[in-house]
């Protein structure tokens, strides 16, 4: 069964957060809904509640009409009469159809009601004007029967209407007890949402950063570089450990390293320093001088010494200014061929062991710093001889491949295995075979990053027992460039401050 990889962090808080915008998208939901409901409801309500004034209303004209038609025609006071005619003007104004017709059983009440009415007023106007021979107890029988008609039609449609309204009341009452309801359960949630992302963002972040800080701190405190936290943590935080734990361990190689430099130093200039006190003795006070041979031979050797403190204290200097950026590019036209014949001439009589080949065209140019590009040269060339202790073929061979000119050049030396290949380029990085060999490490890192400030890049290829080869790539392009800041950059473009060197 494959192994699920650990949720990190940023998946924890973005399901969290989904969680919450759920909830918060339902809640929202429900809110606008419950609300639409309850304006629906309260919109009825509000409607009934007009529909049962207006018949309220309408019912009390009805009875006015009645009482004043009977008062006039008992005591023929007009004032009964007018009073009568008011109110039964104001009952055909209400707005009874507009307020109560939104049912189909309103509407049949209410298309029937003004019949009823009119049936009622002429009843009225004909039990005032009754002519010779008519019955007056029947003409009021005809007007109580038209008045109880419309009556009833009012107070069916005022029942209706009342019983309308405490339907919507309730229903109101409803919409608004659930909005209440959802409300408090919107509020509760959210609540307990944010009361679960604090404590998460405590049990997940707040609490491994602080035991990572402290971590931290206490391996500055104790000086322990080179060790582990130790703290286990988890997701993205585990790798800041994982990266804090290679830091300190890549600070402590780089002290190692740094202390090896000091020994290798010390000893590379200790050498030296032996045979020119050794032979600068010939010439103490108090002692007599040797012949001339012994002299001669003896000033020959601390000259030799002396040249080889100079280089290794320029290579020194060199690292130093290339890390402060400080080295110097001047480029200008560069003959190769030349420049390779020169650097052959310059070894050739540096041991009767090796033979040196050149291959080169006629001619073939850079743009470049000719000094910089003959210190990497010789660089290289002084590496083959010092690790080809058994002598041999040195092969320099110029290229040119399209727009680029390769010079590769080749030893039948002790080799390198494939591990050592992989940091043979760091600053003070020397082969674990070779600690007899003089030097400090730096020639294959100052080479690497000269090279690489002309645009171009070096390539190894070696086997152990049968030699190596490294080969100087550079670009033909003469397009011409400032002098520039030669410190490696890594695959971003910024400035390294510990980078490649030595074979």
């Amino acid at each position: 069964m494959s192994q699920r990889s650990p949720t990190t962090l940023r998946d924890r808080f973005l399901r969290l957060g989904l969680l919450i915008a759920v909830v918060k998208l339902v809640a929202v939901v429900t809110l606008v809904w419950t609300s639409i409901r309850l304006s629906e409801a309260t919109g009825r309500m509000l409607d009934a509640r007009e529909c049962v004034v207006v018949t309220n209303r309408a019912r009390g004209h009805l009875s006015r009409v009645r009482r004043n038609m009977l008062a006039y025609r008992l005591t023929d006071d007009t004032t009964y009469l007018k009073e009568a005619h008011s109110f039964e003007e104001a009952l055909t104004r209400e707005p009874i159809a507009a307020a109560c017709s939104d049912t189909p059983q309103f509407v049949a009440l209410i298309a029937d009601l003004p019949r009823l009415l009119d049936d009622y007023f002429v009843a009225e106007e004909d039990a005032m004007t009754l002519d010779p021979g008519e019955s007056r107890s029947e003409a009021e029988a005809e007007v109580r029967r038209k008045f109880q008609a419309a009556g009833t039609a009012l107070a069916e449609l005022d029942f209706l209407s009342n019983e309308r309204n405490a339907a919507a009341s309730a229903e109101a009452d409803e919409v608004q007890q659930a909005l209440q309801d959802v409300g408090t359960v919107v509020g509760i949630g959210s609540i307990v949402l944010v009361a679960s992302l604090l404590i998460v963002l405590r049990r997940d972040l707040v609490l491994p950063m602080s035991r990572l800080t402290a971590g931290i701190r206490e391996m500055r405190r104790s000086g322990q570089i080179g060790g582990k936290l130790g703290l286990g943590l988890q997701a993205e935080l585990g790798e800041i450990e994982r990266a804090v734990d290679e830091l300190s361990q890549l600070v402590a190689e780089q002290r190692a390293a740094q202390y090896r430099f000091i020994a290798a130093v010390a000893h590379d200039l200790r050498n030296p320093l032996q045979s020119i006190r050794a032979y600068s003795s010939f010439v103490r006070d108090g002692k007599a001088l040797p012949s001339e041979a012994v002299l001669r031979k003896g000033f020959a050797i601390i000259d030799k010494q002396t040249q080889r403190l100079s280089r290794q204290l320029e290579d020194l200097l060199d690292a130093a200014r290339i890390q402060a950026g400080a080295l110097q590019i001047n480029k200008d036209d560069v003959d190769l061929s030349a420049l390779v014949e020169e650097v052959r001439g310059l070894h050739e009589v540096v041991s009767d062991k090796h033979r040196i080949e050149v291959l080169v065209p006629e001619s073939l140019h850079v743009y470049g710093d000719s000094t910089r590009l003959g210190q990497v040269l010789t660089n290289l060339v002084t590496n083959a001889v010092k690790y080809s202790p058994a002598g041999g073929n040195i092969r320099i061979a110029l290229t040119r491949n399209g727009d680029e000119a390769r010079i590769a050049i080749t030893d039948e030396g002790i080799g390198i295995d494939r591990e050592q290949l992989k940091r043979l380029f760091e600053p003070f990085y020397r082969l674990a075979t070779t600690k007899d060999i003089p030097g400090v490490g730096l020639g294959l890192a100052t080479s690497r990053w000269i090279v690489e400030a002309h645009g171009g890049h070096i390539e190894v290829e070696s086997e152990v027992g049968r030699g190596t080869t490294f080969t100087v790539c550079l670009p033909i392009a003469r397009t011409e460039q400032p002098a520039e800041d030669v410190r490696p950059q890594d695959e971003h473009g910024s400035h390294s401050t510990s980078d490649p060197p030595p074979h």
